[in-house]
């Protein structure tokens, strides 16, 4: 295993890095600022990038039909959003 202080550094790294476009996210959309919002402050709250893409990949699914686009969203973000639904069920 490789000790956290050693791979602490390249996270950081990372976030700043994902970080710096959230400048381009279109925060007047609710169907995009929601998702947006979620991923970003999932991913710090659960210690988990995986997770926090998860809520957000479902979270867009469930705004997108709630505003009543559903032919908005491509059968691959469905398999996506199914896929990690079934992952919060199982573990």
């Amino acid at each position: 295993m490789v000790p956290g202080f050693a791979t602490a550094p390249a996270l950081v790294i990372v976030g700043i890095y994902m970080f710096k476009h959230v400048k381009e996210i279109d925060f007047t959309d609710f169907e995009v600022a929601v998702p947006c919002f979620i991923t970003i402050v999932a991913m710090p709250l659960t210690y988990s990038i995986a997770v926090g893409l998860s809520l957000g990949f479902m979270s867009y699914i469930v705004v997108t039909v709630a505003a009543g686009d559903m032919k908005k969203i491509h059968p691959t973000m469905w398999v996506i959003g199914i896929l990690s639904l079934f992952n919060f069920i199982v573990h």
